[in-house]
């Protein structure tokens, strides 16, 4: 006899949570390790975007507070 396959819904969302968390950690230390081989501050990133990306917003990407949507 099969039974029913059940997945407990807080065990997917905590892993998906994990998921997304671990590829906001990847990818801030991808823009960190591209932005530091430019030989760019923060500063510097936003002062040649002309303003598009804000230095406090790139720092929150690159420490994984913040999370590309």
């Amino acid at each position: 006899m099969n039974l029913p396959f059940v997945v407990n819904q807080r065990k997917v969302g905590f892993f998906m949570e994990e998921i997304k968390k671990q590829a906001a950690q990847e990818l801030g230390a991808r823009l960190r390790i591209i932005r530091k081989s430019q030989k760019m501050s923060l500063q510097e990133v936003e002062k040649r975007s002309h303003g598009h990306w804000k230095a406090v917003v790139i720092g929150s990407y690159e420490r994984a507070d913040r999370a590309l949507s």
